[in-house]
């Protein structure tokens, strides 16, 4: 277990100096699931370092029992501000609980549905959720796309080209996501690549509808 932890730690690392996309502590998660075990053995031994003056391991327990209280408490006003009751006993319909829960996104995906075909594909740019997509979608999932396809291809033409090549047919561009990754200085992207993607906007794709902070283009022949 604990050389689990140690080579993913490591490839995570690596990733880190590779790609500054990957540094996101979400993506570091598998390896603090599997120090649970070790945690555990760690905790249940602290007793040996108990003094009369002083319980280390009544200490550490305690800390450990108010963590997992708040966040009892904060999983608990998460299910009141998100309200499932209602579609738990019929009350809500599935789409309208979607929609008041996830808002524009939601919207974007019914969107989607109707302005891209059967057999479309969609690449979604600074957007890592798919899991609603009515399409099949390449999701943004360490908010890499534009910045990886810029790598390999260099310009627009060349960009849109592999696109088509890959059966891409739509974009849906978060615009929020990527104002947020830009403002706060944690986007990979250089300046040249922001360029490169309002002229890879402007020539390469049409824009269908904007929802919210979701632009939908299409992929121009």
């Amino acid at each position: 277990m604990s050389s689990f932890v140690a080579v993913h730690g490591l490839v995570w690392t690596l990733g880190v100096i590779q790609s500054r996309a990957l540094f996101q502590s979400r993506l570091f998660l598998p390896g603090f699931v599997a120090l649970v075990p070790l945690l555990a053995e760690a905790l249940a031994r602290l007793s040996s370092l108990d003094s009369r003056r002083f319980s280390i391991s009544a200490f550490v327990r305690m800390l450990v029992g108010l963590a997992l209280a708040l966040n009892l408490v904060n999983q608990a006003l998460d299910v009141l501000r998100f309200n499932p009751f209602g579609y738990l006993v019929g009350h809500e319909s599935r789409a309208a609980y979607l929609e008041r829960v996830l808002g524009d996104h939601y919207r974007a995906m019914e969107r989607l549905e109707e302005v891209a075909p059967e057999k479309g594909r969609v690449l979604f740019l600074w957007e890592p959720r798919s899991y609603y997509s009515p399409r099949s979608a390449q999701p943004d999932a360490i908010l890499d796309n534009w910045a990886h396809l810029v790598y390999l291809y260099g310009d627009e033409n060349r960009v849109a080209a592999h696109l088509r090549a890959e059966g891409f047919t739509h974009v849906l561009l978060y615009r929020r996501g990527l104002d947020f990754v830009i403002d706060h200085g944690e986007s990979p992207l250089p300046p040249g690549d922001v360029e490169l993607l309002q002229v890879f906007i402007q020539e390469r794709l049409a824009l269908l509808e904007t929802v919210g902070e979701y632009h939908l283009y299409r992929l121009r022949e």
